[in-house]
């Protein structure tokens, strides 16, 4: 399995979240259309991209990076089908998992990459020392449901 610690071809920050005007955006952005500004799988203004665009969390990035051997390639969001976005909600600390298209998150499947994903998600979660609960949001919505898991 091939690990990594960077974005690669992956842009899904650029695609999956949408975004208001009000956020100093250029535009109201849908959920699931591309900025304007990818160009060659990556950010043409990255250097000088927009403040909504500089706040956006990636999961898989922040705990490939503090990891030594990084995270599998195939977890990053783009290959996944699934962006997981680290928050504050209600005074808790929530972990979003969204789906990037229908039907992404195959969590019925446990020998799915997404289950795998979940599972180390929660099993990473639990070595902090903050308590985390992880929602799943179905692509096309913004509600997600909490999930549970059973520790392996």
């Amino acid at each position: 399995m091939e690990y990594g610690k960077s974005c690669g071809d992956c842009y899904v920050c650029c695609e999956s979240p949408k975004i208001k005007l009000s956020d100093g955006f250029y535009t109201n952005k849908p959920e699931g259309v591309i900025c304007k500004y990818v160009e060659d799988d990556k950010c043409s203004i990255y250097e000088n991209r927009f403040d909504v665009c500089k706040k956006y969390e990636c999961f898989w990035l922040q705990a490939a990076q503090e990891l030594k051997a990084g995270l599998p390639i195939a977890w990053r969001p783009r290959n996944l089908g699934v962006c997981v976005t680290p928050q504050r909600a209600e005074g808790k600390n929530v972990l979003f998992v969204k789906e990037i298209y229908k039907g992404a998150a195959d969590i019925a499947n446990p020998k799915s990459e997404v289950n795998r994903f979940l599972q180390f998600i929660y099993n990473w979660t639990k070595t902090r020392q903050r308590k985390w609960e992880i929602y799943l949001v179905s692509f096309g919505t913004d509600r997600g449901h909490k999930l549970k898991f059973t520790p392996k």
